[in-house]
């Protein structure tokens, strides 16, 4: 398993969808390309990892049928979202906030929602939350000129408004 890592008493939770082999084989959560490219992100607008919270909503590694991956959340993220308490949870693509919603983790929140857009839910123990989805950071870093600079630009937009709506309570 890759371990979550960061503050457990950050304002942001950040959600990836799953650890990738890398993660996995070093314990640690987000610390392959995709944390480094986060790490960049954060330490250009001045806030220090640790600042955040790091975690994946799917934490267990064999093959999982449906009712396994809905006990796999439900034994673990909703519990790790309720411990951490975070003011604003930032999904790593559209996939992660749509399955938060389909899986109950969040409730209070339709299925049509966009990249970027901040919105307002409630967990699955029924505290209040603001929740976005930004591009996946993977699908930003395979990118190339002109494209990456745009979604590279739209992805700062996106941290920064969730980074905002942590501190406008």
């Amino acid at each position: 398993r890759a371990i979550p890592n960061g503050n457990t008493n950050a304002d942001i939770l950040f959600l990836n969808k799953m650890p990738t082999d890398y993660e996995i084989g070093n314990m640690c959560s987000l610390c392959d390309r995709n944390g480094a490219f986060l790490s960049l992100i954060l330490s250009k607008m001045n806030v220090p990892r640790d600042a955040i919270y790091c975690t994946d909503m799917i934490k267990c590694n064999e093959q999982l049928n449906e009712d396994s991956f809905n006990q796999c959340i439900s034994n673990y993220i909703v519990k790790e979202i309720e411990y951490v308490a975070p003011k604003v949870i930032i999904c790593n693509g559209l996939s992660v906030l749509k399955t938060c919603i389909r899986a109950n983790v969040i409730t209070d929140l339709s299925s049509e929602v966009t990249y970027g857009k901040i919105y307002n839910a409630k967990t699955a123990s029924g505290k209040s939350v603001k929740i976005a989805a930004i591009y996946d950071l993977d699908t930003v870093l395979q990118k190339s000129g002109q494209e990456y600079e745009r979604c590279k630009t739209e992805l700062w937009s996106q941290i920064l408004s969730a980074f905002k709506a942590s501190v406008e309570g």
